[in-house]
């Protein structure tokens, strides 16, 4: 069973947050060490969509207090803001990302290549598609192989005509 938590945090504190209701409680805490779940799925919905990284202070907290494996949601800019969560807080169990992946050009293959070639964690690879090439720039996008080695990537190789 996994628990899914949005918290907000407020005034430094974090808070249960409730969508329906929009009320948020001082019981974060207090729920989360009350429940008997496989798996916490925590939710800043301060940080939600806003592309600010994820909230580091509370997952490295959050994991202190529990055995129970975390993932953390709400943030992600880009590839780098999970490696600096996954260097920060070394006892996180997973990352999610969902804004990054829907309305970015991010691809989950790409992202896990970038994770998976500078991070000394597991990263699960699924599907045949892979990223031999490791080359990726400030913002962890692929970056752009020179013209030679795309020409030879073709299928049908035609040498430049000369006029």
């Amino acid at each position: 069973i996994v628990a899914s938590i949005d918290v907000l945090k407020k005034d430094g504190k974090y808070l249960l947050y409730d969508y329906i209701t929009k009320d948020a409680k001082d019981t974060f805490f207090e729920t989360v060490n009350s429940l008997d779940v496989g798996e916490f799925f925590i939710n800043v919905v301060n940080n939600d969509g806003k592309k600010t990284g994820y909230d580091i202070e509370l997952y490295k907290l959050l994991t202190s207090k529990t055995d129970t494996p975390v993932i953390a949601i709400g943030g992600a800019k880009n590839p780098n803001d999970m490696k600096k969560l996954i260097d920060s807080v070394k006892d996180i169990s997973g990352i999610a990302a969902a804004n990054f992946f829907h309305y970015f050009e991010h691809s989950v293959a790409i992202t896990k290549s970038f994770l998976k070639s500078d991070i000394n964690r597991p990263v699960r690879h699924e599907g045949s598609l892979g990223y031999k090439q490791r080359e990726f720039d400030d913002d962890a996008r692929l970056s752009k192989l020179d013209d030679e080695k795309l020409a030879k990537m073709l299928f049908e190789y035609h040498e430049k005509e000369v006029i």
